[in-house]
């Protein structure tokens, strides 16, 4: 966690509010969720000792360890992640393949079965579920950001009982879905996933190349990464 006894309020914690009206009394904090798991397995005697992928794809695991966290620091949820390097957190997992350890949105660490809102006034383009149980996206709904200066698309990833259709204008505040859990979202512990990208790119990827939208990019590609997918907690 980021805060202690006297830090400043992060303004992060303002912007990931929005996405959740029911939680908006309930403490939260920043997470690096990677330097997390890295104490947290130090202080678990031979956790990893037999090698094998990281134990955090496990969802019972990585949902325990996540509260043993936010009880450790006294919230009740969590939010960050965004271009964090998570190669010892996901280590074993799909990525290894092309070692795309920078994960490109934010993780909200919420219980599952939350309630979850826009934040900005949207319009919905897309709804899907791309059905992969073994580190997949599982149900998404894409927002096309209404008003503001800036055209762009965002992805809620990891979602349950989507109640929204393509073509339905949000308000900020309306919820849209709640927040999934395994194996149906993905096959992760349960948290939101947000991720932005421009409406050009969302439209040429939608025609031509769809399946290849991940989460994760490449280190080496982090100057590319940042320009394509930029921060939902400040351009959403």
């Amino acid at each position: 966690m980021r805060e202690h006894a006297g830090a400043p309020p992060d303004p992060g914690a303002s912007r990931a509010r929005r996405h959740f009206p029911s939680l908006a009394g309930a403490p939260c904090a920043r997470l690096d969720l990677d330097a997390e798991f890295r104490r947290w397995s130090a202080q678990q005697p031979g956790l990893l000792a037999g090698g094998g992928p990281s134990p955090f794809l496990d969802p019972a695991v990585a949902a325990g360890m996540l509260s043993e966290v936010h009880a450790a620091a006294g919230v009740a949820w969590s939010f960050g992640g965004y271009l964090e390097d998570r190669r010892h957190l996901l280590s074993g997992s799909y990525l290894d393949a092309t070692s795309s350890w920078l994960h490109l949105g934010v993780d909200f660490n919420v219980p599952e079965g939350t309630p979850v809102a826009a934040g900005a006034p949207g319009r919905v383009v897309l709804v899907d579920d791309d059905g992969d149980r073994d580190g997949g996206w599982g149900r998404r709904v894409f927002l096309r950001r209404t008003g503001g200066d800036v055209d762009r698309v965002a992805v809620f990833a990891h979602l349950h009982a989507v109640s929204c259709r393509p073509g339905d204008l949000l308000a900020e505040d309306r919820p849209f879905a709640e927040v999934g859990g395994p194996p149906d979202n993905g096959n992760w512990y349960p948290h939101l996933h947000v991720q932005l990208m421009a409406t050009a790119d969302f439209e040429t990827m939608l025609g031509e190349r769809f399946r290849e939208l991940d989460g994760y990019g490449r280190p080496e590609d982090l100057p590319e990464l940042a320009t394509r997918f930029p921060d939902p907690l400040t351009a959403w």
